[in-house]
């Protein structure tokens, strides 16, 4: 009920009470499921586990964006009827610079990732000598996204009205 509300409370249409439907069966899955996929993936080792459940989730989060953004059911439907479908050849439908940026940026995260929240011990190691010490690890990590987010809205092209100046 409190994700269906969610969704009605971002917009009064259907793809927004969906978004809300599926995140809500989303945490009831997690939850209902949680002591047989413990026994299933038991026999993978914790951090091809751990993985594995970080790339489902941002999957799922991605799919589940395209309700929030998508006008109405019909563009929805389009869209993922014409997910697998490849027009053209693949240099056609990407650009190599938004590529070469994808890449950048989704290593940098998975870099800061995996040292921020599994390996605490080498975090530390790398934050003592690039700033000895004399620089706290949130300033450079933050420093690090406020960089990032300059270089997103500098390089982007498509200036987008913020959704909730519509309410």
């Amino acid at each position: 009920l409190t994700w269906v509300l969610f969704g009605i409370w971002h917009g009064a249409g259907w793809t927004f009470m969906l978004l809300g439907v599926l995140q809500g069966l989303a945490i009831i899955f997690e939850f209902y499921t949680k002591k047989w996929r413990t026994r299933l993936f038991s026999g993978m080792p914790g951090t091809v586990r751990k993985w594995t459940g970080r790339i489902l989730t941002y999957l799922f989060y991605c799919l589940t964006l395209v309700f929030f953004f998508s006008p109405d059911l019909t563009s929805v439907v389009t869209f993922f009827s014409k997910l697998g479908e490849i027009k053209g050849s693949l240099s056609d439908m990407i650009r190599p610079d938004i590529l070469i940026m994808t890449i950048l940026f989704i290593g940098l995260f998975m870099i800061f990732e995996i040292l921020k929240n599994d390996h605490n011990t080498l975090y530390s190691t790398l934050e003592r000598s690039i700033f000895n010490s004399r620089i706290p690890g949130r300033v450079f990590r933050w420093t690090f996204y406020f960089g990032m987010m300059a270089v997103i809205f500098v390089l982007s092209n498509n200036v987008q009205q913020f959704i909730y100046f519509q309410f």
